[in-house]
């Protein structure tokens, strides 16, 4: 991981998220931009320069003068929080940006000029709602991004030292993915891993496909696929315990959105990582269902991996 784009607005949410890089297990040194959006509409590059002003009607000097407060208070806003997390990681490289326009898309779209790697960003934003339901922007970046994503929580139990982790695979591409990118991260010492997988009625059919899984965890002795996904398990917390962490493995059958969160709750976890799709969704970038809903209604910290 090199780049990270972090979100902030100064509301609750985005401040747990400036606060919570420091247990994210992220690099020593990086390339971070803090961007902090305007939800304004200005014209051309939101700049406004280049015109004679002189010339422009009462009306349109005035909004513009709004705009540039605007512009100047979310810039104060982004040097800010660079300035916070240069105090945490001095050996990152931060540059700290204002913008205009639709927050959601002005993100998805830096990060995505940028090569960003990770988005960072809170579940709600300074918004008048305070519901547990994920705000619109959060959905929006989620579902749309082109790298991984990760979304705080205010109050949640990341702000517990050391985190625990957990890991939900299913076997699908996106599960060796999911754990190459927690392995390659720096996490606090202490951290401790909980793998789970959840057996539903596609891993029963599963093995008839050897575009998904089966061509690789598949042996022709198995009884059903309960030895597949048990050697998958096997050999992913190897590779977590290879570096040092401690980590656990857990299998339970029935609804994969319902078993994750009550084991998310039952094991006070800091933050869920899982990937963007499941068994059926190839390679398409939008949220699988299970994703979406998990990212919707975990209490804790949600990392989305692309």
């Amino acid at each position: 991981m090199k780049r990270l784009l972090l979100a902030y607005d100064d509301s609750e949410c985005s401040r747990t998220a400036l606060t919570e890089t420091i247990r994210a297990g992220l690099p020593a040194t990086m390339e971070v931009m803090v961007l902090s959006v305007a939800d304004i509409w200005m014209p051309g590059d939101g700049s406004l320069e280049g015109d004679d002003e002189n010339a422009l009607p009462d009306n349109v000097r005035k909004a513009r003068a709004r705009g540039r407060e605007h512009i100047k208070a979310h810039g104060q806003l982004a040097s800010q929080a660079g300035a916070e997390l240069k105090k945490q990681f001095p050996s990152w490289n931060i540059q700290s940006v204002a913008s205009t326009g639709s927050p959601a898309f002005t993100i998805v779209d830096k990060a995505r000029e940028w090569q960003a790697d990770l988005i960072v960003l809170g579940s709600h934003g300074r918004g008048p709602l305070r519901s547990f339901l994920l705000g619109s922007v959060t959905q929006v970046v989620a579902t749309n991004a082109s790298c991984s994503v990760h979304i705080t929580r205010p109050g949640s139990h990341s702000t517990h030292l050391p985190p625990i982790i957990a890991i939900a695979v299913d076997g699908s591409p996106d599960s060796q993915k999911i754990v190459h990118s927690v392995l390659d991260r720096n996490w606090p010492k202490g951290t401790f891993f909980q793998l789970l997988t959840v057996l539903d009625s596609r891993h029963e059919t599963a093995d008839s496909r050897p575009t998904l899984y089966a061509s690789e965890w598949t042996q022709r002795h198995d009884v059903g696929v309960m030895d597949c996904l048990c050697r998958l398990i096997e050999h992913l917390s190897t590779q977590i315990a290879d570096r040092g962490w401690e980590v656990e493995t857990h299998i339970v059958e029935g609804d994969p959105k319902k078993l994750i969160l009550e084991k998310v709750e039952q094991w006070n976890v800091g933050c869920l990582v899982l990937g963007a799709h499941g068994l059926e969704h190839g390679e398409q970038r939008l949220l699988g269902s299970t994703a979406t809903a998990l990212l919707t209604r975990a209490h804790c910290a949600v990392e989305i991996v692309r």
